[in-house]
């Protein structure tokens, strides 16, 4: 037992030796992490409300097209900045460039906001498949393209509607077990 207990505790100290050393790599020479930022992290606080480069633009847009946001979260990326957040029971994201361009917008919903024109012709020809989940891409002076996923007894579905014309981008096959997917790639 008691050479159990002195390899438990040689092990927890080279453990807290590594990890310490792991953070002392990543520090400059003032002490304090690099500022290497994960696309996928938040911005800070100020920089979010506008005072630290936030193009006025990002903002003037986001208050005119997207009334009821919350629950706003600020990206900084290579090519300027994304904003997620909910609006009217909507996932929301946002991009925009350095100089405050909307690149494009994605609403995340379920079939309820579908607009009925969309959602008739998508059951018209997969009648048999429930509407999982909705994806609206809007891009300026272009049209609505919806990527819509459905679920059937089988099968899985990714399709793409764009300009009145439906295309299937992805099938995958359902396992017996329910565990895992086959993809049938069309695209």
């Amino acid at each position: 037992m008691k050479k159990y207990f002195i390899g438990f505790a040689a092990a927890l100290v080279l453990c807290s030796a590594a990890t310490i050393t792991a953070d002392g790599q990543l520090s400059g020479s003032n002490g304090h992490r690099n500022e290497i930022r994960d696309p996928a992290a938040p911005l800070p606080e100020s920089l979010a409300n506008g005072s630290a480069g936030i193009n006025r633009r990002v903002l003037k847009d986001l208050t005119k097209n997207f009334k009821e946001m919350s629950g706003e979260n600020w990206y900084k990326t290579s090519y300027g900045f994304v904003v997620k957040f909910n609006s009217n029971h909507c996932g929301c994201r946002v991009d925009y460039d350095k100089k405050g361009n909307r690149l494009y917008a994605i609403r995340t919903y379920n079939e309820g906001h579908l607009p009925e024109e969309v959602r008739q012709s998508v059951k018209a020809a997969y009648y048999e498949y429930t509407i999982a989940l909705v994806q609206e891409i809007e891009m300026p002076r272009k049209n609505f393209t919806y990527i819509i996923h459905l679920d059937g007894k089988s099968d899985l579905i990714n399709l793409r509607v764009h300009d009145g014309e439906m295309d299937e981008l992805q099938a995958f096959e359902k396992s017996k077990s329910g565990d895992s997917y086959t993809s049938n790639n069309h695209k």
